[in-house]
């Protein structure tokens, strides 16, 4: 049985079908509302359990959800129990280059787990787990945001 009346898992007040096939994760939990008061119409709040905020709008005419993914128990139940068939993650990350510079852009190629979860979910059977080349190359394609 669920913790939040019908949700199917106690992390989550969402619904099935209260999130998009693609989500934006982003590492900050206030980042997804910031995204959603600037960039989506018509957004729909579907989660604020633990303040990871999570909401379903329409970017550019496409259904998108937006959400904080805090320690990354939200990445599997997304997959798993609400039919997410994209995560794009956005965070920060450590460099060790003088040519990156602050508010720059990093597409990765690949990520590494040693958790179990993404062989359960996409059936990988190492440890590096490739990017989408797809959501990738729109990234890359998409102007600066502005500052």
């Amino acid at each position: 049985m669920s913790f939040h009346q019908g949700a199917p898992t106690s992390h989550n007040a969402a619904m099935l079908g209260d999130f998009a096939r693609t989500v934006l994760m982003l590492e900050d939990p206030l980042g997804a509302k910031f995204i959603v008061e600037n960039y989506l119409t018509d957004p729909v709040c579907a989660n604020q359990v633990r303040r990871i905020l999570g909401y379903t709008g329409l970017y550019k005419g496409q259904n998108i959800s937006v959400m904080g993914s805090g320690m990354g128990i939200y990445f599997y139940e997304l997959f798993v129990f609400y039919g997410v068939e994209n995560i794009a993650r956005n965070g920060t990350a450590g460099v060790a280059s003088q040519d990156i510079k602050v508010m720059d852009v990093i597409v990765a190629a690949s990520t590494y787990s040693d958790s179990s979860c993404p062989k359960e979910q996409k059936r990988f059977d190492g440890n590096c787990i490739p990017a989408s080349k797809e959501l990738s190359d729109i990234i890359i394609k998409m102007p600066p945001i502005p500052t």
